[in-house]
């Protein structure tokens, strides 16, 4: 019996959600998403991508096509590289083929299903504070030994909240996920009002809890990105001034309570405003990192040192993704990774109508992705990867995009 496409889609994309927000549990990332995506792709083949390829489609593969050579240029640290590209590779391929599929609208159990699992790690945060020997109990049932040993280090020690994940980031991550749904269900009006109002509240002191400083800016400037967007998108924008103030002021305050209720009930997330304020270095030695990384840099600025380099000389990631692009893999492959992104970034500007929570949800995290790219190492960690290629899927959807011709369509008419 053959399955329809639109199942094959749902369940893709069901067991690609379950592997992001669980995979820390049996730490095993590359060959599910290359298994994962190998048979989503062997299922939907390639026949709707020779009708509709696109300008950014071909820019997407450019990218894991120039890493491709690029290993054979600067053979370095293979294996790691090899791995990195196929997933990539994968991916690319993966999420181009689910944009050329319409999104129907029972996907509304994918977005639930997304605040579910995002949903359970809020909650753990939250817990972690009231009744940290629950939290530790599971973790101790969930976490390999060396994973639960750092996540009580981190609480005990750094007052670093990362709920029933390792470490901090990953945590935020998942938070950041969550804040994401449920401020595109606000901004589109889907579900209770109040009640996506207090998510939010109980999202961001989350977020605060795990004093993840770059992920929390990137969520900031995301959110009002696309309180921005909305509005240049408008256009109506002087008689609707005042429902972009309404959609503002909430925001505003919510910002103000968050604050009173951290100095007043969660005393150990007002730790991050102590590294904001206190530390001596602000950067926790990501600006030493930075002067190595541009030192090579400038060694070999056009095609770089090859991939996972930045690793061999600072036996860590660059914290900044541009940067570690820019000395492995050398102008070429940045100015090509930017180009990708900017042609997704034009993409996004197509789409004047949105009143999908799937494309708010995409934009918010596509903005966070490459905003937190700056302090950290997203584009390099198979856990945080996932949410950004999907959200460039959707973003580059034929359903938007047909959508809008019709818009213009109507309106010429």
């Amino acid at each position: 019996m053959k399955i329809a496409k639109s199942k094959i889609v749902n369940i893709y994309l069901f067991l690609l959600i379950f592997y992001f927000f669980t995979n820390y549990i049996y730490q095993i990332q590359a060959p599910i998403i290359i298994a994962l995506g190998g048979i989503f792709i062997l299922c939907i083949g390639f026949s709707k991508l020779r009708k509709e390829i696109n300008y950014t489609d071909i820019l997407l593969i450019l990218f894991p096509m120039f890493l491709t050579l690029e290993i054979f240029l600067n053979a370095n640290n293979i294996t790691d590289a090899s791995k990195f590209i196929v997933v990539i590779w994968v991916l690319t391929l993966s999420i181009i083929l689910l944009s050329k599929e319409n999104l129907k609208e029972n996907q509304t159990n994918i977005m639930n299903f997304i605040i579910l699992l995002s949903g359970i790690h809020v909650l753990m945060t939250l817990l972690y504070v009231i009744i940290p020997g629950f939290v530790q109990n599971i973790n101790k049932i969930i976490l390999p030994i060396a994973s639960y040993n750092n996540n009580v280090y981190e609480m005990q020690h750094n007052h670093i909240n990362c709920g029933i994940t390792p470490i901090q980031s990953i945590n935020a991550i998942y938070i950041s996920v969550f804040i994401g749904c449920i401020f595109s269900k606000w901004i589109c009006k889907k579900g209770n009002k109040i009640i996506n109002i207090g998510l939010f509240i109980l999202g961001m002191i989350a977020l605060f809890l795990t004093s993840k400083r770059g992920v929390m800016i990137a969520v900031f400037v995301a959110i009002l990105f696309v309180l921005m967007y909305l509005h240049i998108k408008d256009k109506n924008k002087k008689s609707n001034i005042i429902k972009t103030i309404k959609k503002v002021f909430p925001i505003i305050l919510i910002v103000i309570i968050l604050i009173f209720l951290i100095e007043r009930y969660f005393k150990t997330a007002s730790y991050i405003f102590e590294r904001f304020f206190t530390q001596e270095d602000i950067t926790t030695g990501r600006a030493d990192l930075y002067v190595i990384v541009w030192k090579y840099i400038k060694s070999s600025p056009i095609i770089g040192h090859g991939l996972f380099f930045t690793q061999e000389i600072l036996n860590t990631y660059a914290h900044n993704i541009y940067l570690q692009l820019f000395c492995e893999t050398g102008i070429i492959g940045l100015i090509i990774f930017l180009i990708m992104n900017i042609s997704v970034f034009q993409k996004m500007c197509i789409i004047k109508k949105i009143k999908d929570e799937r494309v708010i949800l995409a934009i918010f995290f596509f903005i966070a992705f490459l905003v937190y790219g700056f302090t950290g190492n997203p584009l390099f960690d198979y856990s945080i990867i996932i949410p950004y290629y999907l959200s460039i899927s959707v973003i580059n959807n034929k359903k938007f995009m047909n959508e809008e011709k019709k818009i213009n369509d109507k309106e010429q008419g």
